[in-house]
């Protein structure tokens, strides 16, 4: 009975490298970036390995002031982003408080008082709600805002006023709307409240 010779143990590992290079077993190779990555891992923790107690520290410093650059720095921009949203939130507000203002002078120039005192009596809920004095929703009747007056921080004044000047306008807006003198006495009232509440919102 004759041995058969068996390849050295390098020619088997060239065999197999030969075999291995081939493109069939190509997904059966490990991935070069993550070979790389694991021996710059592996390089780094012997590094930080070696580092004396002072290096140490002086490393462990960096990444902390790093870290608290990094979260100021998010903090900082997330404020911007919040006071950038709020100002576009509040420009639209402001046209149509505009839009009112103008809307009421236009009708009053006209002759038509009592729908320019409707127009003054929006403008000024909508000047306590921007200032934060008032929450209202679109369809609340009138009720609910006298209830919402009484908790705001308005001066007793500023809510005597408002109130009385809503309910003498919903006694002529609710009559036949036909053209009456006081019309436009009520509407120069509303125009004046709305004044006082911007000089009041100002104030605070």
């Amino acid at each position: 009975m004759s041995w058969i010779e068996l390849p050295s143990d390098d020619a088997l590992r060239a065999l197999a490298s030969e075999i291995l290079a081939r493109p069939e077993y190509e997904r059966l190779r490990p991935y070069r970036w993550g070979s790389s990555l694991l021996d710059a891992l592996f390089s780094l923790d012997s590094w930080v390995k070696h580092l004396g107690g002072l290096q140490y520290a002086a490393l462990l410093g960096g990444l902390v002031l790093v870290l608290a650059l990094l979260v100021f720095h998010i903090v900082w921009s997330l404020r911007a982003a919040s006071r950038a949203t709020t100002a576009e939130e509040g420009r639209p507000r402001q046209a149509e408080a505009r839009a009112l203002d103008a809307e009421a002078h236009r009708l009053a120039q006209q002759g038509h008082f009592l729908d320019a005192a409707h127009q003054m009596q929006l403008a000024c809920i909508d000047r306590l709600l921007r200032g934060g004095l008032l929450e209202l929703h679109r369809h609340d009747p009138n009720r609910t805002l006298r209830k919402r007056l009484v908790a705001t921080a308005l001066s007793e004044d500023l809510k005597a006023t408002f109130v009385s000047l809503l309910e003498r306008f919903e006694r002529r807006w609710f009559r036949d709307q036909t053209t009456d003198a006081s019309d436009r006495v009520l509407y120069e009232e509303w125009r004046s409240l709305h004044e006082r509440i911007a000089s009041a919102a100002q104030v605070r």
